[in-house]
């Protein structure tokens, strides 16, 4: 949900169709939604559609001249594959999933066609857009490098891509941090960016390498070619995934929140030893 600069109220939400079953398909498809609200969200008028297929980890972002840019995963090469193939589709052959950013300027009536930022991606990693006063737009989400030679599981660094025609085209992704962070599934978490009244880019993120897991922040002077050293806000031996929230105020202060997760293993020890005294 966003609020648009004259109190619009903008809900971007999935609706799924189950009955969409095309060549033996059987979990139907994804609808990406967009609904306006005039009134403070008393009523809203009928939803406008985004995209279609199997779209996911969406995100919403009013750019301060009053655009709307939705950001979201696309996996539409993965559904053609698999309806192509059904059950003879080799695992390491599947196409991958797609960053892309839908723009509309009439205050949500209507969406430019998407356009794809980057691919490879993590294929359920939150994603955002962010823009300045002037100067670029920017989108992120976590990149699926291939760059560990002998490595099965790919990094799933953060990456930063520009755009300075309103999200037509986009350069090539730049890692914001090379922190290394290998999973073999999808860590599932967001991270923040925003960006000041100055133009500088702040980020925040969770990384979970074996030397350095924590959250962690950095900033760009320069557009987003390049970051400062990140500051460590959380650290420990052992971090759990996490999300990661980032706000800027009216006087350009970074406000991080993030989860703390450290401490559910003691949390569940702790359960269970009430849990067995009550028995």
């Amino acid at each position: 949900m966003a609020v648009g600069p004259k109190g619009e109220v903008y809900v971007l939400y999935k609706h799924n169709e189950p009955d969409y079953k095309p060549g033996g398909w059987k979990w139907g498809r994804n609808i990406l939604r967009l609904a306006v609200s005039h009134d403070g969200g008393r009523s809203f008028a009928a939803p406008v559609d985004i995209a279609s297929g199997m779209v996911g980890m969406l995100n919403l972002f009013v750019a301060p001249k009053g655009d709307l840019y939705a950001s979201f995963l696309d996996h539409r090469e993965q559904f053609t594959y698999f309806l192509e193939h059904q059950k003879e589709a080799p695992k390491d052959q599947t196409p991958p999933t797609h960053l892309r950013v839908a723009r509309s300027t009439d205050g949500g009536k209507s969406f430019e066609k998407s356009t794809s930022v980057s691919k490879p991606t993590c294929g359920c990693c939150g994603t955002h857009v962010a823009q300045g006063a002037d100067g670029p737009l920017y989108a992120t989400t976590r990149a699926a490098w291939k760059e560990l030679k002998g490595s099965v599981d790919e990094v799933r660094d953060l990456f930063i891509s520009a755009s300075r025609d309103g999200g037509m085209s986009w350069s090539k992704a730049v890692k914001i941090h090379d922190g290394g962070f290998k999973i073999s599934g999808c860590p599932d978490v967001s991270a923040g960016l925003a960006v000041d009244t100055r133009g500088r880019l702040h980020a925040a993120w969770y990384t979970g390498t074996e030397s350095h897991p924590g959250v962690f922040y950095a900033r760009s002077d320069d557009e987003g070619k390049t970051f400062s050293k990140p500051l460590a806000l959380l650290g420990g031996d052992w971090v759990p995934y996490v999300d990661v929230k980032l706000a800027l105020d009216a006087k350009d202060h970074a406000w991080v929140v993030f989860e703390d997760r450290r401490g559910e293993e003691e949390m569940r020890e702790a359960a269970e030893r009430v849990a067995r005294h009550i028995r």
